[in-house]
């Protein structure tokens, strides 16, 4: 489907009345649990793939994040600090959100070439000033930002970007937005055990109550408040692109659909090619499904206030739910954290006879600190969660990666090496 500027589920909480309540409040919570559970299995992969990215093409990183840096200044620019509220972090995600994903438009950098500025400048102006204004907790307006300034910064980049999209796939699986946001385990790791021991500020009181302490960290004031982490809570970005080329998804909030003239209301349409072989059904099929269950609940307040026996037993909810890449339940997550900690240090040249004894014993000064009881790893254990952590994300160099890590057979659907692009696939 289209992507929303935010990329954000909104959930809306049913009415609450005797015991009826209690069950729509747990269905509530199991939503959300699944929800939140399938967000940080997102974002893990994706950071596998980002150590990939930055290993075997280190420059071509390098031009993205030097577009998000130039981004990000000119975002910050002329806006008060005091209006940089937790609000004004949400806004500042959707725009950063929107900038980076206008050059992952192939038409746009397309438009960009032929038209040039005055064209980048004319239509981002108009859509830009829709996203501020949907923002009506934000003491931010238009004249506050420099859309000439970003509009010229997407020109500059433009040429480098379309290089990238011809020679690897990575552009094609996720966004630059995603692409650019490598969070270090170490700083992963603090974000989530603090969370996780109730050393954090929520966003909005109650909001986490019910919920798995490993999933509060993308609930607190400190992740959304910084701008590494923002993105990643408060958009879409962390998600794998819509993998079919040639089937869409139309309708529901997202568009508006009329056959014969006449509008469709409360639908989703499924748009199959009947010329060509369809690219990957069973993959629009899964994603069909995930945008009809977003639609109950913007509609209905979520799938669980109209299920009925015949659809929840049915091979489209069974067999087509979403599958996990590395994340099947919270009990697996801190594991996946720490891995990413050891690998960023021996992958800069430590020795992991050194970094995993030294990561045991921070790990340990911060449930001193902490004064929770949560399980400190053995060395034994660090080095096992390393050794996952390297194979998943493959070899150090380029020429090393000659096969498929289970990433790679996750997010291609096929043969194919996150990499290079090894054939006329995109």
């Amino acid at each position: 489907m289209k992507r929303t500027p935010s990329g954000r589920k909104t959930i809306i909480k049913p009415p609450r009345t005797g015991n009826q309540s209690q069950r729509a409040k747990q269905n509530l919570l199991d939503a959300t649990h699944i929800d939140l559970l399938r967000k940080a299995d997102e974002i893990i992969t994706l950071q596998h793939v980002i150590r990939r990215f930055r290993n075997h093409h280190n420059a071509d990183s390098n031009k993205l994040l030097a577009l998000r840096t130039e981004l990000h200044e000119h975002l910050s620019e002329g806006i008060p600090e005091n209006s940089k509220t937790q609000d004004y972090n949400k806004l500042y995600a959707d725009l950063l959100w929107y900038y980076m994903g206008f050059l992952d438009s192939r038409e746009n950098r397309r438009r960009l070439k032929e038209d040039g500025i005055e064209w980048a400048l004319a239509k981002t102006e108009r859509e830009v000033e829709e996203i501020v204004g949907g923002n009506f907790f934000v003491p931010v307006t238009m004249d506050m930002l420099d859309v000439a300034g970003l509009a010229s910064i997407l020109l500059k980049f433009n040429e480098d970007i379309e290089d990238i999209y011809e020679r690897l796939n990575y552009t094609h699986l996720y966004s630059l937005l995603g692409l650019t946001s490598y969070i270090s385990g170490e700083h992963f790791y603090e974000r989530y055990i603090n969370a996780k021991c109730d050393n954090h500020r929520i966003r909005w009181s109650g909001e986490i109550d019910g919920l798995s302490g490993d999933a509060k960290w993308l609930y607190t004031i400190d992740a959304v408040g910084e701008s590494k982490f923002s993105p990643m809570v408060h958009t879409n970005c962390s998600a794998p692109l819509a993998r079919s080329t040639n089937i869409q998804i139309f309708g529901g909030s997202q568009h508006t659909v009329s056959i014969n003239n006449i509008p469709l209301q409360n639908r989703l349409v499924l748009s199959v090619p009947t010329n060509e072989t369809p690219d990957r059904i069973d993959d629009a099929i899964r994603e069909f499904r995930e945008a009809l269950m977003q639609e109950y609940v913007n509609n209905c307040g979520g799938y669980f206030n109209i299920s009925a026996p015949e659809m929840d037993t049915s091979i489209f909810m069974s067999m087509f739910n979403h599958e996990p890449c590395l994340i099947r339940d919270w009990d697996q997550l801190q594991r996946h954290i720490v891995g990413l900690w050891v690998w960023d240090i021996a992958n800069a040249g430590s020795k992991l006879e050194e970094t995993c004894p030294n990561i045991t014993e921070k790990i340990e000064i911060l449930k001193s600190d902490l004064n929770h009881p949560f399980l400190v790893y053995t060395e034994s254990t660090v080095h096992g969660y390393y050794e996952k952590t390297a194979k998943d994300i493959g070899p150090r160099t380029l020429k090393a990666q000659s096969q498929q890590t289970d990433i790679d057979r996750y997010l291609t659907r096929s043969a194919e090496i996150i990499g290079p692009i090894q054939q006329d696939r995109f």
